[in-house]
């Protein structure tokens, strides 16, 4: 079996290596990125997810403002007919709105997985990050023992 692989690898390729060189752009994109924000603070770093979040939000915004718009119309329909061509509009709006949140991960992505290197190479060169505590933080140390407030320091979020 192994000298019909070799065969197959000689005329076909290495499916491995055509993949690798299919994302290696990309892979360069995102080291490029993460060695721009070694030089970020951790609450900076932080806030690209909030940004990212943001940036989803508005692409689809329209959209569920349409979407939202014919759920209302539905409320005061009994008509079947026209609350299944409203049905069919929303189904339409909604693959409209897959289509263009992933046109808006695809345009973060490299920049989202950046900022999730930079943050595993922060972890692995510290024991604890600082970061400023928000109100989800305070509700995560109730719960998780690695996470620690401390008032000292201006609620200062430390995780182990």
């Amino acid at each position: 079996m192994s000298i019909l692989n070799t065969i197959l690898k000689t005329f076909v390729g290495d499916k491995s290596k055509k993949d690798i060189r299919a994302i290696q752009h990309l892979v360069d994109q995102i080291n490029k990125r993460q060695l721009e924000f070694e030089g970020i603070s951790n609450d900076e770093l932080r806030e690209k997810t909030a940004v990212f979040k943001a940036k989803i939000i508005e692409t689809r915004k329209s959209i569920d403002q349409q979407i939202s718009e014919l759920n209302a119309q539905l409320q005061g329909l009994a008509d079947i007919d026209q609350r299944e061509d409203i049905y069919n509009q929303i189904d339409a709006l909604e693959a409209e709105a897959l289509v263009v949140t992933e046109a808006c991960l695809d345009e973060i992505l490299s920049e989202a997985f950046a900022v999730v290197k930079e943050t595993a190479r922060r972890f692995v060169h510290n024991t604890q990050l600082r970061v400023k505590a928000s109100p989800r933080d305070r509700e995560f140390a109730q719960d998780k023992g690695y996470v620690v407030l401390d008032q000292k320091l201006d609620d200062a979020l430390l995780i182990n």
